[in-house]
């Protein structure tokens, strides 16, 4: 079975940006929230509200705030799927340890 993980970048107003892995415990937890629902579709479309709640999950569960969800949300600026910047659409930057495609046809 595939790890349920997702490394975001964190953007909370007045820090410098920092990166968290959320993984299956917080999926749970935001499940279970009245404003939540099913990550059926987050492969495909995650909502923006899912990655705010991610990300404050799971720097919570890893001591990186104390705040509780409502106050950590009202400071939080972006939270985004990490080395997703690729503007351009040309694939961006390779991840350690992934082949970079190659150039020629197969």
């Amino acid at each position: 079975m595939a790890q349920m993980t997702i490394e975001l970048e964190v953007l909370v107003e007045g820090f410098e940006p920092y990166l968290v892995v959320a993984d299956q415990r917080d999926f749970a937890r935001w499940e279970a929230q009245p404003f939540g629902g099913p990550i059926s579709s987050f492969a495909s479309a995650p909502s923006l509200m899912c990655l705010r709640f991610l990300a404050w999950s799971a720097s919570f569960r890893q001591q990186r705030t104390l705040a509780q969800w409502d106050e950590f949300d009202a400071a939080l600026v972006e939270a985004m799927p990490a080395g997703d910047d690729d503007e351009d659409g040309d694939g961006g930057d390779v991840p350690p340890g992934h082949a970079a495609p190659s150039a020629a046809s197969t």
